[in-house]
């Protein structure tokens, strides 16, 4: 079935591509203050996607008028929402993984069709920054349905999605002091996995200087002892 919708726009739908979104995440801010546990990371490199969100603060519903007869209503979950697809002008499509549902609601409001179509649409913002939510039926390749959806209560954000091939993770742990002597452990682990791939201890004797690093990673100790660690990082692990 193919319905359409008051406010519908000719737009296009192309699906991203995670490997565009690719980025290295480093942890902590450089140049930050931090004070840490024993057993707490003191540095951490990750790669992964970095995709534009939208979050719904609460739930809320959206009506289309799907034909003469009936009404499309779209339950909308609040949560998290990933950006799927583009339409090349700076407006985003957004979705939950298990899409969205609707029931048919009669045109003239005495009656409910048991139907309950499953479509995979969710919402789109404009590159005006409007709100509209879409369908997706299933077979179909592009939307059929826009609604202007002004009244969802939402925020941009991002979230992180691993990337095929590239879930390698590397980080220094913090675990105490011997007399002068911090002890680290350098771990590289593939995201998801318990087990790290690599480990290995490393001691520095503070008292030959406070300036430390592994690797790519450098870091200035100002105070240690076996309950925590005070640092300031002047460059991440590569």
């Amino acid at each position: 079935m193919y319905g359409c919708a008051t406010g519908r726009q000719a737009v296009q739908f192309k699906t991203i591509q995670i490997q565009d979104y690719a980025g290295t995440v480093y942890l902590p801010p450089l140049h930050s203050t931090l004070t840490l546990n024993i057993g707490d990371r003191m540095i951490a490199t990750r790669r992964v996607a970095v995709l534009p969100s939208i979050t719904v603060k609460s739930d809320t519903t959206s009506d289309a008028r799907y034909n003469d007869k009936w009404i499309l209503q779209t339950a909308i979950p609040s949560g998290q929402y990933t950006l799927i697809a583009t339409d090349g002008a700076g407006g985003n499509y957004f979705r939950q993984p298990q899409g969205l549902i609707g029931r048919y609601i009669a045109a003239d409001g005495k009656s409910t069709n048991s139907e309950r179509p499953k479509h995979y649409g969710g919402i789109f913002i404009s590159a005006s920054g409007q709100a509209f939510t879409y369908v997706l039926w299933e077979g179909y390749t592009e939307p059929t349905m826009l609604t202007p959806a002004e009244h969802i209560a939402l925020e941009k954000g991002t979230i992180e999605v691993d990337l095929p091939g590239e879930h390698l993770q590397k980080e220094l742990i913090y675990l105490g002091l011997s007399q002068s002597t911090i002890v680290l452990r350098y771990r590289e682990y593939w995201r998801g996995v318990a087990k790290p791939e690599f480990t290995l201890d490393v001691r520095y004797d503070l008292s030959q200087g406070r300036s430390i690093g592994y690797k790519d990673a450098r870091f200035e100790i100002e105070s240690a002892d076996n309950t925590s660690i005070r640092f300031r990082t002047s460059a991440h692990l590569k």
